[in-house]
This record gives C-alpha cells, structure tokens and sequence, in this order.
C-alpha cells in the first residue's frame, strides 16, 4: 500500500503534470544534486532531483524524479542537501517549460519555503525520536533571518518521508559531482570569503593529471604543433606536440616508425613520449575533413584547442583528447595560429622556443626531424651562405684544364711568375666604371693570389706544419665576370619560407627554407623571395702581347655567390618572381648586361653548339671592375646533404659592390 500524502502536498507525479502556474508543496526524496553555483545573471542557483513513490514506472515523470531549481541573492537563502537520500519539503513551489519547449521542471519563487530531513535519521529512527528530529530539520544551523526555511515539518510529514526512504532502492542514489574550481569560488566569495586565483587552463602535455585521478572530468587547453592527421574516419584523429614529455603519451621511436617504412606511415618527429592523438568529434572533425580536402592543413602547423577532454584510451594505458561540439554553438574549438601572432601571443612563442631547441637537439644527434609538411630544402642563414651545392659544382668542373691550372698556381709553393700588380693594371679590357664598390682605399688582391693555398699554411710552435682549411678575411679585387649561374636568369631569384624563430628575440635566423615554385604560389603570405645566384670570375685578361712578353699562364677562377641583401645591394632592386614580373625582369638583364656585357648572348649561342665559353677563341665583352669579396668556410656536405665532422669548404661571396 502506497504512503499516504500529508493535508496539503500533492505527488512528484501530479507537480509535473501542473500547467497553471499555481504554486504547491511537494515532499520528495533527493536523487540528485548540484551545489550552488553562479548564475548567467547576478543571483546565485542551485539544482536538485526528488523523488516520491509517483515517480514508478508509468508515472510519465521518470525514473529519478522530477528537476527542481532554485534561485536566490544569497548562500544562506538556497536549499541544502548534505547528502543524496536526504528528504526535502517544499512549499510554494511552480511548474514551469524551458524556453518554450517540453521539458517541465519545478521552480522557485520568492515564497518559496523548505526543509531539509536528514535522511540517515529517518532510517535509523522510530517514532519515539522523531520529535528529535523535527526539532534539529527547524533549526538546520541556519541563524540568519533571511533563510527561507519553512515551518517545522509535522510528525505527520516526518512518517511519510520516512516511508518513502524506505521504500526507495539506495542503489539508484547518485552522490553528487565532485565540485570544480569555478563552484569551490562561488561559495567562497558568497561566504564572504576570498576566493583562490583560479588555475590557468592551458596545459602543456608534461603537466596533464592522471585521467584516473579525475574521473573523466579534465577539462584543458593546448597550444602545440600539428604532426599528424587522420581525416578518414570519425572521429579525425590529430596527433599534436607541444616538445613537452608525458608517461602516459605514446613512445615513437628512432628506429619504429608506427610499425610500417610506408611513406603515409612514416613517423617525421618528435620522437620519445611528446605527441598526444586528440579527436575531433561533431563539426570539428566536419572541419578538419574540409581542411584536409583542401590541402589546407599539413605537418608543422600550429593550433590552439579548447576545451580538450583528457581520457585514457580504450585500452586503458595511454592517454588521449577529445574535442566535441556544443549542439548550436557557432564557436570553434579549433584555432590555427601563424608565427608571426606570437608576438602577441606568449603560449605559441614558448612553444616555438621549445621547438627550435628540439630541432638543434636533434640536429646534433643526426637523427631525422621533418619540421613541416612543405617541399623544403634546409638552408643555412642569408648571411652565411650555404656549401657548395650543384650549381657550384657543375660551375667547378665546366673545365678541368682551368681547374688543373687553378690547382697548380696554388701548390707551386710561391706567387705566379708575373708581378699581381701587372695582372691586375695590364688588362685588355678597360674597367667597368658603372660597376663600384665600398672602401676605395684597400689595395688590390689579385684572384690568383687569394686562391693561392700558400697563405693558408701554418707552422705550430713545436715546428709541425698544417694548412687552414680557410680564412675569415675581406679582400678588394678587380674581376671579370666569364659565366654565371643557373643558366636561366629567370632562376636568380629563389623563394624561401620565413623562419618560424624569427619572432623570437634571442633567434639567429638559421632556419630559413628554401621551397618550390608552386608552394611559392599558392602561400604568397609565407614566402619572401631573395637573389640566390653564382658569378664566375678571374683576373682581368691581360693582351695577347702582355701575355707572351710577361709570361703569364691562363688565370685560376672563383665562384663568387651573390645572395640575399648583397643582391640587393648589387642590383639595386629587391627580388621577386621573375617568371610573373616581366617589367622586373627586364630591368634585371638590363642590370646585368652593364655587369657583363654580352656575356648571356655568348653562353645562350655556345649552349646549342656545346662549347664552353671558357674555350680557347671565345671572346666575351665584358669589362673588369672592382668589387669585394668575403672569404669564410662552411661545413662540408656528403651527396645527400649530411655534413662531414671536421671538413670544411672555403667559400667567397661578393658584398658591398653595386651597379650604378
């Protein structure tokens, strides 16, 4: 037999089904409970579940019972439940919708009374003590005169709250969530207290928690750099390091490379435990499939994720994000960043930091890093040009006569039999006075001189002798241009991609890329373009009567590389795309024409033929001039691009010398 419902209250079954907006009072066991809270206004809230024997199967209220909440200004005016299983008694209490809709719920009123009854005492107590009762659930510690605590339950009451305990199954109670931090400085500050500073958001992925310490419940966010995605299946899985160390992430390996050598399987760094999978559910994962689809989203990018669930994974061991939608939400959880924003932005400029050190970490391991998804080739600092790549090479062995003279005017053990000065005064063309360079006053070296290996030898104080592999000097020499590099001029300007470091005030811009032409054209925002190109010079050439008289043997030349600012500064004119800048382009062979004479009119005509322009009878136009050269070593490179431990190539680069 049903409890019978005290004079006055109606059932959890009858309050639901209320449509009149008339006030009642209910009595119904606390199933679940939400402590107080801020709301979206200014009043603070509070949310409980009761239950009464109407509640049963067929009752159309549900199972746990029917939603009642509660809205006050302060703490003390706001119901409590110390525990789920704890009764309440509610007096002046309304039905009302959501938002239109058809979810009905109990709501408060500024008339609205209660009581709590403890649930345990009713339990444990017989009629004898439930005087006892009623007088502790009037008092309920509460002395100020603003509660809105209601009169003291009768023993009428009392007995009906302790038949339906009983009669509800203590398996169904939910204990209450674990409150958060944003609750805990709710109560803090409606206490009149002093809440702590609540705790950043941001995690780095050393600093995530056990997810078996929170239940589920971490909610972060993460700054990082793109390593991988997985767009063909739901959810999207994005693998995201932020160059921080975490146990519970997966360990890859040098050596593994995800169990498969495939090229769509190849791990391109970090390696060790820095990389967490998150997945993209709902209109995130729809996003990142677009980006995918569009190409628009690669190896390297940098993306702030909100709101990142941190779970373990289905087998328990490792630990994983998650990103869901929010059901007519327009906000994203996704937001990629350029690095140029990190100027402003002190989470991306860390994680850049932390970048560039793992990248020099690993460089100095020769372990392989793929540091973005583009066509790159690595390249060293504008100012400090590269080693000796194809081109120069190709420059090199055009003809191995000169190069064999070149290496015999080098190791003969003294200067060349004709006088420097004589070289560089008795020259058969006349200097090219459009064509000027800085520091008037250096005396002149000639080119044989500067390639002569005898400056670079070298005696210890025990007497051992041994030769530099280079110098770091400054020379002014008077030069004639007799080929260049690459053979289309179309090819003087290359594209690179800006250093990601560049923001960082401690960076030396060693980093930059050189890319293709087409990742060139379709990022124009991410590409600067510099002069990048290669002059072949020699002594100015004597007569073919100074030549016989003074017995001057044919003239060693150098490859002199002209690169970044130095082009500019030469040209007068910044670097661009010269297949799409035809007004730049012109002005360009106009440039160089004053540098060379008709020097790529004799290469193009000699190209088709297959003669060298170094050949014996070809005669080029082109007039000496004065220039500067830097002279300065690079590390030497195998065929592949590695670098050899303790070789180095010596290098000359032109500066501060400029068409007029």
């Amino acid at each position: 037999m049903a409890p019978r419902l005290p004079t006055g209250f109606i059932s959890i079954a009858e309050a639901q089904s209320k449509r009149d907006g008339k006030e009642y009072d209910i009595i119904g066991v606390c199933t679940d409970y939400l402590p107080p809270a801020q709301s979206g206004g200014t009043d603070l809230t509070t949310k409980l579940t009761l239950w009464d024997v109407s509640c049963l199967d067929g009752s159309g209220v549900g199972h746990d019972g029917m939603t009642v909440r509660f809205f006050a200004k302060n703490m003390w005016q706001l119901p409590r439940a110390e525990e789920v299983g704890d009764v309440l008694v509610l007096r002046n209490v309304r039905t009302k919708n959501y938002r239109n809709g058809s979810q009905w719920f109990g709501l408060s009123s500024f008339d609205t009374k209660w009581n709590t009854i403890p649930g345990g005492a009713l339990l444990a107590g017989d009629e004898a003590n439930l005087a006892d009762i009623q007088e502790r659930t009037a008092y309920d510690g509460r002395s100020s005169t603003d509660a809105k605590q209601g009169p003291p339950p009768t023993i009428q009451v009392l007995k009906y709250a302790q038949e339906i305990l009983q009669i509800k199954d203590p398996a169904t109670l939910r204990g209450p969530p674990k409150s958060t931090a944003l609750d805990q400085a709710t109560i803090i500050k409606a206490n009149g207290g002093q809440p702590p500073a609540m705790a950043q958001k941001l995690r780095l992925l050393k600093d995530l928690a056990d997810p078996h310490d929170h239940d589920g419940y971490q909610f972060v966010d993460l700054v990082g750099e793109v390593r991988r995605v997985y767009h063909g299946g739901n959810p999207v899985e994005v693998r995201v390091t932020d160059y921080t160390e975490n146990a519970l992430l997966f360990n890859y390996t040098h050596e593994g490379q995800e169990g498969c050598a495939s090229t769509t399987n190849y791990w391109p760094g970090p390696w060790g435990q820095m990389t967490i999978t998150v997945c993209a559910w709902d209109e995130h994962a729809e996003h990142l499939r677009q980006m995918a689809f569009k190409q628009e989203i690669q190896v390297g990018m940098y993306v702030r994720m909100k709101n990142v669930q941190i779970k373990l994974d289905r087998n328990g061991g490792m630990m994983q994000g998650h990103i869901r939608g929010v059901p007519g939400s327009s906000r994203s959880s996704l937001e990629f960043l350029r690095p140029r924003e990190a100027e402003a932005d002190k989470d991306l400029k860390d994680l850049l930091r932390r970048r560039r050190d793992y990248n020099i970490a690993v460089k100095a391991k020769s372990i392989g890093f793929q540091q973005d998804g583009a066509s790159t080739t690595k390249r060293k600092d504008r100012d400090d040009a590269e080693a000796p790549t194809e081109p120069q090479k190709k420059l090199k062995g055009k003809n191995k006569k000169r190069k064999e003279q070149k290496k015999k005017a080098g190791k003969m053990g003294g200067k060349p039999d004709n006088d420097e000065a004589s070289v560089v005064a008795n020259s058969e063309s006349l200097s090219n006075q459009h064509v000027r360079c800085e520091a008037i006053e250096i005396p002149l070296t000639a080119i044989s001189s500067i390639l002569n290996t005898e400056q670079l030898e070298r005696k210890t104080p025990d007497g051992s002798a041994y030769e530099l592999p280079f110098q770091n000097c400054k020379y002014k020499s008077k030069v004639q241009v007799i080929d260049f590099f690459p053979d289309k001029l179309e090819d003087f300007a290359t594209p690179y991609r800006t250093s990601d470091y560049e923001v960082l005030s401690d960076h030396e811009s060693d980093d930059d890329s050189v890319v293709s032409l087409d990742f060139a054209r379709n990022n124009p925002d991410e590409v600067r373009w510099e002069w990048h190109f290669f002059l072949m010079v020699q002594d100015p050439q004597p007569t073919k009567a100074q030549k016989a008289l003074q017995n001057i043997p044919d003239q060693p030349t150098m490859l002199l590389q002209v690169v970044g600012q130095d082009g500019d500064y030469l040209l007068n004119m910044e670097a661009c795309d010269l297949r799409n800048s035809p007004q730049t382009f012109a002005t360009l062979k106009e440039k160089l024409f004053v540098l060379w004479g008709d020097l790529e009119e004799k290469k193009m005509e000699h190209s088709k033929t297959g003669q060298e322009l170094q050949d014996e009878g070809v005669v080029i136009s082109s007039k000496s001039f004065e220039c500067l050269i830097k002279e300065y070593g690079v590390n030497a490179r195998t065929k592949d691009g590695l670098i050899v431990d303790d070789e180095w190539e010596r290098m000359f680069r032109l500066f501060k010398t400029n068409i007029g």
